[in-house]
């Protein structure tokens, strides 16, 4: 789970509760998102202009986050 501001001295067990429809938006994107890495090639990303190749750096890290993340126990 994600830290909240202000938990820091919390003595309770914080919990979270994810519903399944509430993931398929961000499930559909990561995929989408997946789907047009696997088409880029080398010169592809060597042409694209520097904003464009700062923006897909920035989402191949917020992807990699999100593949290698696990829940707190």
């Amino acid at each position: 789970m994600a830290h909240r501001p202000g938990t820091e001295q919390s003595q309770s067990p914080a919990s979270v509760t994810v519903r399944l429809p509430d993931l398929e938006p961000v499930l559909g994107l990561m995929a989408a998102i997946s789907r047009f890495c696997d088409h880029l090639d080398a010169e592809t990303v060597r042409n694209m202009p520097d904003g464009a190749a700062r923006a897909l750096s920035q989402i191949q890290s917020i992807m990699w986050g999100l593949e290698h993340s696990k829940p707190e126990e």
